[in-house]
């Protein structure tokens, strides 16, 4: 989308989901890390594809190119995937 919330391409298509990986603990090596295999985050609503699951800065709108969407409530995540919480970790 451009900065007028219009699509810059004509066509029909528009991205759905993001495939990514996380990091695993291996179970017989708690310090060992390893790739999982991929997963899908779906970035729209299953039975409203106009209902997106991301979040919009809420004053500066697409002025932001940073987006925040939610993965998985925390109690559901496999208790062998490593989480690196960006507000934990020292950005200086």
């Amino acid at each position: 989308m451009n900065d007028k919330g219009v699509r810059i391409s004509k066509s029909a298509g528009y991205p759905i989901k993001i495939y990514t990986r996380v990091r695993m603990k291996h179970r017989d090596h708690p310090g060992a890390i390893l790739a999982s295999d991929e997963i899908c985050i779906p970035l729209y609503d299953a039975d409203d594809s106009n209902m997106p699951l991301w979040y919009m800065h809420p004053d500066k709108g697409y002025d932001i190119d940073v987006i925040a969407i939610r993965i998985e409530e925390k109690i559901q995540i496999n208790d062998l995937v490593t989480l690196f919480p960006i507000n934990k970790l020292d950005l200086e």
